[in-house]
């Protein structure tokens, strides 16, 4: 009998997606780096509001620093002093296990990251007409969906992008992004 190339679970079935995406996650290595992506969640509840409006996380650099860019080299040299302190509030906000060890400051634009992270982050700002209703429906959908992944920040992480995508194409503006 030819095979059709795609995996059974033990029951003889198609692999359900949320098991496939759990194993590719972990073959490829990328479970750590998408974890990573919590820090961005909790930034400002970690480092607290006044922090937060000099200082944002840029990227993350290889498996466990974190580039955050600052507004200035006074901020630059006060963070460095509460690095410590800081990588011990953000671990602890993540939750679980420690994603990150270091952290490596640099001057930038952070209330252009800052503002970018506000409008993705909850899929709510630029999206306005949505009615309520149809939000309510499509995060019931999003839980529906992502209710199988086993890992909670990565069912979360697919949950938002679900939301965020869903209710952009639910927009009055056709899920147009553009400004104006």
């Amino acid at each position: 009998m030819p095979s059709s190339g795609r995996r059974r679970n033990r029951g003889g079935g198609p692999e359900a997606f949320a098991q496939v995406f759990d194993r590719l996650l972990s073959e490829r290595g990328w479970k750590d780096r998408f974890r990573l992506g919590r820090i961005w969640e909790v930034w400002e509840e970690a480092v607290g509001e006044r922090i937060a409006c000099h200082a944002w996380p840029e990227r993350a650099q290889g498996r466990d620093t974190l580039v955050v860019a600052v507004s200035d080299s006074i901020w630059m040299q006060e963070l460095s002093f509460l690095k410590a302190e800081i990588l011990a509030r953000l671990n602890a906000c993540a939750g679980e296990t420690p994603m990150v060890s270091n952290l490596r400051f640099v001057l930038g634009d952070v209330d252009a990251l800052r503002a970018g992270w506000k409008r993705k982050g909850t899929g709510e700002e630029g999206e306005s007409g949505v009615d309520p209703a149809v939000r309510r429906r499509i995060e019931a959908e999003a839980e529906a969906q992502t209710s199988d992944i086993r890992d909670p920040e990565i069912r979360e992480a697919f949950r938002r992008f679900y939301v965020i995508h869903e209710v952009r194409k639910a927009s009055p503006r056709g899920g147009s992004h553009a400004d104006g």
